[in-house]
Formats: C-alpha cells, sequence, structure tokens
C-alpha cells in the first residue's frame, strides 16, 4: 500500500488558438472569457509538474523555442535560456530541474537557477 497520499492538481494546461494557458479546473467555465483563465494562452508549451503544492505549482514553459519555468501567477522563476528542461521526477523527489543548454549536456538546476 502507497503512504503518500495522491494530491489532485489544482490547475491544468488548456490549448487555444496553439497556445498554451493555465486553468483552474474548479471554476473554468468559458474560454471565451480572458478572466477565467490563470495564465491566458500565451506559451508555445506548458507542463505543471507534479508535486506537493498543487495551489502553487512550478510549471514548465516554453517561449521563442526556449524553455524556463514559471509559477501559476506568471512569475519567471528561472530564465528562458534552456533548450530543454526534462519532465520527471527530479523536481518532486529532490526539487531539481534537470536541464540542458545544448539538448545534449544535462544538469540539475534548483528553483533559484543554481547549477549542480
Amino acid at each position: 500500500m502507497c503512504k503518500n497520499e495522491f494530491k489532485q492538481q489544482q490547475y491544468q494546461a488548456y490549448i487555444m488558438n496553439g497556445f498554451y494557458g493555465i486553468i483552474n479546473k474548479s471554476t473554468f467555465v468559458n474560454a471565451y472569457d480572458y478572466k477565467q483563465f490563470q495564465i491566458y494562452p500565451q506559451y508555445q508549451y506548458l507542463h505543471i509538474m507534479e508535486g506537493d503544492d498543487v495551489s502553487n505549482p512550478m510549471i514548465v514553459a516554453s517561449q521563442n523555442d526556449l524553455f524556463g519555468v514559471i509559477d501559476i501567477h506568471d512569475n519567471v522563476i528561472i530564465p528562458f535560456e534552456y533548450e530543454d528542461i526534462k519532465r520527471n521526477f527530479s523536481w518532486k523527489l529532490g526539487k531539481m530541474f534537470e536541464v540542458s543548454k545544448d539538448g545534449k549536456s544535462y544538469f540539475y538546476i534548483d528553483s533559484h537557477n543554481q547549477a549542480y
């Protein structure tokens, strides 16, 4: 039996006109009302990282063909300077992001963009 309780994510990515935004699943009803979006669709790609903080998750985003990390308020946490950020369990298990600037060599950074 699993000791960790499953935490349902509060937010989800929403695609409109080919761009990704973020909605709150419990309150979203009308895609034509921009106020319904937590983050209006403006990104090439968004992925909400699984973690314990379901009310303010880290979000991997792509803009101008580069990856970075934003929060639910559209604040940039990790600058858009990476060719790739892996969507794996390194965030949930170690609070680290596995990133690459060239698509070949990967290393880890924390939420302050400090490399390890």
